[in-house]
């Protein structure tokens, strides 16, 4: 890999949603409107836009570049950018006159194509990056971080078409939301206000050996194992997703740093500078099909994933919810692209576990799948057929819920789809509203729900209240840590010696400016072949 190949994928997509209202922002803007001689009015809020994402990028790592389309056909009624009203035409003279004057790197974007096929094999969108002649004048006019809010049409609820399942619609109107999405849109803007308000941090100085050991992964392309990550602190706003052009199908919550966090980090995650712990539903999809049938599966009190005759469970997990969310499509039927996703999955995550374990071929795979429809035959019609999609409907309004519950409490929570993070010293009320949540969407199948169990404090008369919750759904299995108690122990205990680290450096900075634009990253590290054997 050349150094500018390795210089492009140091990039993060255009954000348009970086606005202010502050004189100072207002003053540079009009000044580079001037000077690059773009005296309509339509673009004052593209100068904005793109100046404040610039500065934005550069202050959390100078190298960094913002990569944009300049296909017109992302742009219009149905792209990313349609609730701000973003166009092609105004977006590329901007941005060639920025290139023109010297105030942006400029990368174009490229498109290989088969010339048989005509198929895309390679390519990359168009770059671009702040100079120092840019950054100069934002500093001549004294424009600080701070003075950096967002757009108040920005979207929070988006949706994917079958057409272009790459095409992410902003403008949710043409599609009459229903009224439980618009709440939870209601929902997840007073969140995103809660998590700009909160430190929110993760510190990778305190990862051992063998975490290290868990971050590599399998690269197919260069024949060896990788250690990489890269986390921009500033993404702290989140969006949810529904598929198909259907309300029914996904609606899941991404756009947090920690939604691409590796697991192994998550347990170095600091909320408001406390230590968090993470909770997680167990087989929730499992346990879904199941209800659905009037089943509730935690009665059998077992694993669902723990199968007689095979001794791998992370591969058990990896085939069964590679079958639960499999489609039949143009290419191949549910079946074979389960057990593909399944072999991808493996290569990727657990490719020395796998080779241990003798799964050397698809063969393998089946055999697995098979299994599993033996285990769970109450279910197994529901393999292979589609149904994680609309699953992810139901575990996606129980993550709503949620976090509804904790930001009425001023408590700031992680969602990692059916996990949560969240304060050490809230753990137990988080517990109990997860079962709580749980159970009131699962009682229309299984006509049980489930009262708290935590003791309610009369804050006047100091009297002890506490809830009949004998008729409570059987509930035990149903959430579990993500981590042993003893690790996250040994993490507090490491963590709480600490007297220096750059991660208590930036805790102090927010203290001080209610900002966060850091990027905690590691560079490539590349592993023999032979590690991986």
């Amino acid at each position: 890999m050349n150094e500018l190949s390795k210089g492009l994928n140091n990039s993060r997509l255009f954000d348009p949603y970086r606005w202010s209202t502050s004189l100072e922002v207002k003053t540079a803007c009009d000044e580079l409107k001037s000077l690059l001689d773009l005296n309509d009015k339509r673009y004052d809020s593209y100068v904005m836009m793109v100046l404040l994402d610039l500065y934005c990028s550069w202050r959390t790592e100078p190298t960094q570049y913002v990569s944009f389309s300049r296909d017109k056909n992302r742009y219009g009624q149905n792209s990313r950018y349609a609730s701000i009203q973003v166009g092609y035409k105004a977006m590329v003279i901007l941005t060639n006159r920025l290139r023109d004057e010297d105030y942006i790197d400029y990368v174009k974007g490229v498109c290989y194509r088969d010339p048989v096929t005509g198929v895309q094999y390679l390519g990359y969108t168009s770059r671009m990056r702040a100079t120092k002649k840019l950054i100069r004048l934002m500093v001549k006019h004294k424009v600080k971080l701070a003075m950096i809010s967002r757009h108040p049409n920005e979207e929070v609820i988006k949706i994917r078409t079958k057409k272009d399942e790459n095409d992410v619609a902003r403008d949710i109107k043409e599609f009459q939301a229903p009224r439980d999405v618009l709440r939870s849109a209601k929902v997840l803007k007073a969140y995103n206000d809660l998590l700009q308000k909160s430190y929110i941090d993760v510190d990778d100085e305190m990862l051992t050996d063998a975490d290290r050991e868990g971050l590599k992964r399998y690269d197919k392309k260069t024949m060896t194992n990788v250690v990489e990550y890269s986390i921009d602190l500033s993404k702290k706003r989140v969006y949810r997703v529904f598929s198909n052009a259907s309300w029914n199908d996904g609606g899941r919550i991404y756009g947090g740093w920690w939604h691409g966090c590796p697991k192994v980090l998550r347990k170095y995650i600091l909320i408001d500078g406390e230590p968090v712990i993470e909770l997680d539903f167990s087989a929730i999809h499992v346990l879904l099909l199941y209800a659905h049938l009037g089943e509730n599966f935690l009665d059998e009190g077992v694993d669902a994933y723990t199968i007689e005759g095979h001794n791998f469970r992370s591969a058990m997990k990896v085939v069964m919810m590679s079958a639960i969310n499999a489609q039949e499509d143009d290419k191949a039927d549910g079946e074979t692209k389960a057990i593909q996703a399944s072999w991808d999955t493996l290569i990727k995550k657990l490719n020395k576990e796998r080779i241990n374990h003798g799964i050397n071929s698809y063969d393998d795979i089946y055999q697995m799948l098979e299994a599993i429809k033996s285990r769970h035959p109450r279910i197994a019609k529901f393999l292979s057929s589609g149904e994680g999609i609309k699953l992810q409907r139901e575990d996606s309004d129980i993550a709503i819920d949620i976090i509804k519950r904790h930001t009425e409490m001023h408590v700031p929570i992680l969602t990692v789809h059916d996990s949560f993070i969240v304060p050490r010293s809230f753990s137990q009320f988080t517990l109990d509203i997860m079962n709580q949540v749980y159970c009131a969407l699962t009682a229309k199948y299984l006509g049980q729900g489930y009262e708290s169990e935590i003791e309610e404090i009369n804050g006047i008369t100091g009297e002890i209240a506490s809830k009949d919750t004998s008729n409570n759904l059987n509930v035990k299995g149903l959430i579990k840590l993500a981590f042993k108690q003893e690790e996250l122990n040994e993490v507090y205990q490491r963590m709480s010696l600490r007297t220096s680290s750059a991660q208590l450096r930036r805790q102090f900075k927010w203290s001080k400016n209610k900002y966060q634009f850091n990027k905690v990253q590691k560079l490539l590290r590349l592993f023999k072949k032979s590690d991986q054997e």
